[in-house]
């Protein structure tokens, strides 16, 4: 079993670095979580989220994330998210529907993943956007509180649209690092990001520092 996940990360991270890019850009994203449990099932979710371009120096995009989840099971959750986002200029209203599951321990891994239909309405378009997300995680188990994390999420657009190039192949992430629990009854998610964004002029790869707080 363990050589089986292991040769799905292997092919993941080898499919990721197989995409063309035509520019390269340095980035760090700083996030903030926070999950609170409500009443019979329901929780309430927040994130704050700034990423940075480091090679003008600027703030590239501000994204704040709120919302409702429901538990349906020991291992699954559904939500209603809402999102604003602003990259520059451009202001973005984002609805969320979500789904994550847990599926356990699979080897020395434990295995998730996270399913989010998003309808995007963006302030300098007319017409709405939909795209759908879909990440699967893996987190090896260890009792030291400093397990290595891998995910990769892929982006899909539900249809052609001016802002991404009229493209279904919207763009992909993965992400390599270490998740270090209870420190100060936060844990810290850290490493590298990679993110592969197509366009019809060029395409786009962010080499991005991620470090996400959850509290």
């Amino acid at each position: 079993m363990l050589r089986k996940v292991s040769i799905i990360l292997l092919f993941l991270l080898s499919n990721q670095f197989a995409f063309a890019s035509d520019r390269n850009t340095s980035n760090t994203w700083n996030g903030i979580f926070n999950k609170k449990e409500l009443v019979d099932g329901y929780s309430w979710w927040s994130e704050a989220n700034l990423r940075h371009n480091l090679d003008k120096p600027e703030n590239a995009q501000t994204l704040i994330r709120t919302g409702l989840l429901k538990k349906i099971s020991d291992s699954q959750e559904v939500g209603l998210l809402y999102a604003f986002v602003k990259t520059g200029r451009s202001k973005e209203h984002r609805i969320t529907l979500q789904h994550a599951k847990n599926y356990g321990s699979v080897g020395d891994f434990k295995v998730s993943h996270r399913g989010r239909l998003e309808v995007r309405s963006m302030e300098s378009q007319s017409t709405l956007a939909e795209r759908l997300r879909y990440s699967l995680r893996f987190e090896k188990q260890s009792n030291s509180g400093f397990t290595p994390v891998f995910w990769e999420e892929i982006f899909i657009n539900l249809r052609r649209e001016l802002g991404t190039g009229n493209r279904i192949f919207e763009r992909n992430r993965v992400f390599i690092g270490f998740r270090v629990r209870k420190i100060h009854d936060l844990d810290l998610e850290i490493g590298y990001l990679n993110q592969f964004i197509p366009r019809h002029d060029l395409n786009v790869t962010e080499h991005i520092l991620a470090l996400y707080l959850f509290i």
